[in-house]
Protein backbone atom coordinates (compact mmCIF):
# COMPACT_ATOMS: atom_id res chain seq x y z
CA UNK A 1 0.00 0.00 0.00
CA UNK A 2 1.21 3.52 -0.82
CA UNK A 3 0.08 6.80 0.70
CA UNK A 4 -2.31 8.42 -1.77
CA UNK A 5 -4.34 11.60 -1.86
CA UNK A 6 -7.49 9.54 -1.26
CA UNK A 7 -6.08 8.76 2.21
CA UNK A 8 -5.33 12.43 2.97
CA UNK A 9 -8.28 14.28 1.40
CA UNK A 10 -10.89 13.32 4.04
CA UNK A 11 -8.74 14.96 6.75
CA UNK A 12 -8.27 18.26 4.87
CA UNK A 13 -11.08 20.21 6.61
CA UNK A 14 -9.74 19.17 10.02
CA UNK A 15 -6.20 20.61 10.03
CA UNK A 16 -4.27 17.35 9.92
CA UNK A 17 -0.63 17.69 10.95
CA UNK A 18 2.01 16.03 8.76
CA UNK A 19 5.73 15.43 9.11
CA UNK A 20 7.96 15.76 6.04
CA UNK A 21 11.02 13.73 5.14
CA UNK A 22 13.07 16.81 6.07
CA UNK A 23 11.68 16.65 9.63
CA UNK A 24 9.40 19.71 9.38
CA UNK A 25 5.92 19.41 10.89
CA UNK A 26 3.07 21.47 9.47
CA UNK A 27 -0.68 21.56 9.00
CA UNK A 28 -2.07 20.27 5.71
CA UNK A 29 -3.89 23.17 4.01
CA UNK A 30 -4.33 22.13 0.37
CA UNK A 31 -4.00 19.13 -1.93
CA UNK A 32 -3.28 18.93 -5.63
CA UNK A 33 -2.90 15.99 -8.01
CA UNK A 34 0.22 14.61 -6.30
CA UNK A 35 1.25 17.29 -3.81
CA UNK A 36 0.42 18.27 -0.25
CA UNK A 37 0.65 21.95 0.72
CA UNK A 38 1.54 22.78 4.32
CA UNK A 39 1.21 25.94 6.40
CA UNK A 40 5.00 26.18 6.87
CA UNK A 41 8.15 26.55 4.80
CA UNK A 42 10.29 23.51 4.10
CA UNK A 43 13.96 24.16 3.49
CA UNK A 44 15.81 21.74 1.24
CA UNK A 45 19.57 21.10 1.26
CA UNK A 46 19.82 23.32 -1.80
CA UNK A 47 18.54 26.20 0.32
CA UNK A 48 15.29 26.42 -1.62
CA UNK A 49 12.12 27.05 0.39
CA UNK A 50 8.82 25.39 -0.45
CA UNK A 51 5.45 24.98 1.20
CA UNK A 52 4.56 21.74 -0.57
CA UNK A 53 5.77 18.15 -0.73
CA UNK A 54 4.92 15.14 -2.83
CA UNK A 55 2.45 12.89 -1.03
CA UNK A 56 5.14 10.19 -0.77
CA UNK A 57 7.43 12.61 1.14
CA UNK A 58 5.13 13.19 4.10
CA UNK A 59 3.60 11.14 6.88
CA UNK A 60 0.34 12.23 8.47
CA UNK A 61 0.24 12.28 12.27
CA UNK A 62 -2.75 10.18 13.34
CA UNK A 63 -4.35 8.51 16.35
CA UNK A 64 -4.78 4.73 16.26
CA UNK A 65 -8.38 3.51 16.48
CA UNK A 66 -7.39 1.77 19.74
CA UNK A 67 -7.18 5.23 21.39
CA UNK A 68 -10.90 5.78 20.83
CA UNK A 69 -12.09 4.63 24.26
CA UNK A 70 -9.71 7.04 25.99
CA UNK A 71 -10.74 9.99 23.85
CA UNK A 72 -13.70 12.42 23.89
CA UNK A 73 -14.54 11.35 20.32
CA UNK A 74 -16.03 8.15 21.75
CA UNK A 75 -18.65 10.16 23.67
CA UNK A 76 -19.19 12.45 20.68
CA UNK A 77 -20.00 9.45 18.50
CA UNK A 78 -22.34 7.98 21.11
CA UNK A 79 -24.10 11.32 21.71
CA UNK A 80 -24.37 12.88 18.28
CA UNK A 81 -24.34 9.85 16.01
CA UNK A 82 -26.36 7.45 18.14
CA UNK A 83 -23.64 4.97 17.50
CA UNK A 84 -20.76 2.99 18.77
CA UNK A 85 -17.64 1.65 17.14
CA UNK A 86 -16.14 -1.66 18.11
CA UNK A 87 -12.40 -1.10 17.99
CA UNK A 88 -11.59 -4.76 17.37
CA UNK A 89 -13.95 -4.93 14.42
CA UNK A 90 -13.57 -1.41 12.97
CA UNK A 91 -13.79 -1.27 9.20
CA UNK A 92 -14.17 1.99 7.31
CA UNK A 93 -16.78 0.54 4.92
CA UNK A 94 -19.04 -0.62 7.77
CA UNK A 95 -18.97 2.59 9.83
CA UNK A 96 -21.79 5.15 9.58
CA UNK A 97 -20.86 8.44 7.90
CA UNK A 98 -21.63 10.49 11.01
CA UNK A 99 -19.16 8.39 13.02
CA UNK A 100 -16.51 8.63 10.29
CA UNK A 101 -16.77 12.43 10.34
CA UNK A 102 -16.06 12.45 14.08
CA UNK A 103 -13.10 10.08 13.63
CA UNK A 104 -11.65 12.24 10.85
CA UNK A 105 -12.16 15.43 12.87
CA UNK A 106 -10.10 13.94 15.70
CA UNK A 107 -7.48 12.53 13.29
CA UNK A 108 -8.10 8.83 13.90
CA UNK A 109 -6.42 6.47 11.44
CA UNK A 110 -9.43 5.06 9.58
CA UNK A 111 -7.35 3.68 6.69
CA UNK A 112 -4.77 1.60 8.62
CA UNK A 113 -1.91 3.91 7.62
CA UNK A 114 -0.04 3.57 10.93
CA UNK A 115 0.12 -0.22 10.63
CA UNK A 116 1.29 0.12 7.02
CA UNK A 117 4.12 2.45 8.10
CA UNK A 118 2.63 5.35 6.12
CA UNK A 119 1.61 7.50 9.12
CA UNK A 120 3.01 8.45 12.50
CA UNK A 121 1.22 7.36 15.68
CA UNK A 122 0.64 10.55 17.67
CA UNK A 123 1.39 8.59 20.85
CA UNK A 124 5.00 8.10 19.75
CA UNK A 125 5.70 11.84 19.55
CA UNK A 126 7.12 13.77 22.47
Amino acid sequence: MNLELKHLAPYLPYGLMCKTITGVTGKMIQLSESSVFLDCEIKWNSGALYNWMLECDIKPILRPISDLYNHPADDEIKDSCNGFIGVKFFHVNDTPYCSLKVLLKHHFDIFGLIEAGLAIDINTLK
